[in-house]
């Protein structure tokens, strides 16, 4: 609950849906019931951007826009939210490396070159 706080209010300013008193509330009760309906995840910063086109999408139905989140996980992204998920990260992360490594070479070079691994950047939430 308490990171769902500090996140709630600093994210998603450029919407005048999600920005509002209204909204930030709507999105609070979204992600505290979905932590509460999946005890086996976790909630992890990011979440809420997953939740934010569903709110705005259903803004006078939040529990629509639970489902939707709900769902999206469940199929998609269950492996993210799981308590430790240092397994899962790594391995999509090295996935991301070849990809960078076989579409930009050159930057993947740089990158590297640098000491910039994948875990810096391509998982900012």
């Amino acid at each position: 609950d308490h990171q769902i706080d500090l996140d709630i209010p600093r994210c998603h300013q450029y919407h005048p849906l999600l920005s509002s008193k209204e909204g930030h509330n709507k999105m609070r009760r979204c992600l505290r019931a979905w932590v509460r309906y999946n005890e086996d995840l976790v909630y992890w910063q990011g979440l809420d951007s997953l939740l934010a086109p569903f709110v705005t999408l259903n803004f006078t139905n939040e529990a629509k826009a639970f489902c939707c989140l709900q769902e999206l996980v469940k199929k998609y992204l269950h492996n993210f939210f799981l308590k430790d998920n240092t397994l899962f990260l790594q391995g999509h992360l090295l996935i991301f490396r070849q990809l960078l490594t076989y579409h930009d070479p050159e930057l993947a070079v740089h990158l590297y070159n640098l000491s910039f691994p994948p875990e810096l950047y391509a998982i900012p939430w």
